[in-house]
């Protein structure tokens, strides 16, 4: 939410605070979307996520709503470009680029983990999609050892859909060299004075 303040595209969210009550008809209109996405929050591997219609997202209500009483959730309008094209990751290295993968859903699924049938492809990155994913790192991942931008493309821009900066998987047998542009990278780190020394 703080991202999308000031100004990156991302994919519209309503959040759901633990304890709270999912009231789809409100969630639906303020999404302006037939299908959504329910998930939690703080989540990994599609964990108790939901693609529903309005009738579905209505029937799956009260078991949603028991799982809000443990953590809290958020939901998004469905982006059928998922399924059509795929969600790409962007992986840096100390804030240069190392490589990109393509995560595509099999026939007939949203999710693009490998456990649920998802591919990994390996394309040439279109510039200007990497353009935006660098342009974000710059911007909030400065000093991190590694960053992964997911995202999709929406109207030829890219849509983030998550910055990830802490323990993401970095697809690195993906990419030939992957392995020692993150051990120089992981060097360079070590090899800077701290803070507490400065």
């Amino acid at each position: 939410m703080e991202l999308q303040e000031q100004g990156v595209k991302v994919v519209p969210s309503v959040w759901l605070e633990q304890g709270t009550q999912l009231d789809v008809a409100a969630t639906l209109a303020q999404l302006q979307s037939e299908r959504i996405i329910v998930k939690p929050a703080v989540s990994g591997g599609a964990k108790n996520t939901f693609a529903l219609t309005r009738a579905e997202a209505g029937a799956k209500a009260e078991s949603i709503n028991e799982l809000l009483q443990q953590e809290s959730f958020l939901a998004q309008p469905f982006i059928p470009e998922i399924q059509t094209q795929g969600e790409w990751s962007f992986l840096f290295f100390n804030g240069a680029y190392s490589h990109t993968v393509l995560k595509t859903a099999k026939p007939g699924d949203f999710r693009v983990q490998h456990f649920f049938g998802g591919t990994v492809h390996t394309p040439e990155p279109p510039a200007h999609l990497l353009e935006a994913a660098h342009n974000l790192v710059d911007a909030y991942a400065s000093g991190c050892l590694y960053a992964r931008v997911d995202g999709v493309e929406l109207n030829g821009e890219l849509v983030l859909m998550e910055l990830e900066l802490i323990e993401p998987f970095l697809f690195m047998a993906t990419s030939e060299g992957a392995f020692e542009r993150y051990y120089e990278a992981l060097l360079e780190q070590l090899q800077q004075p701290s803070a507490s020394m400065a």
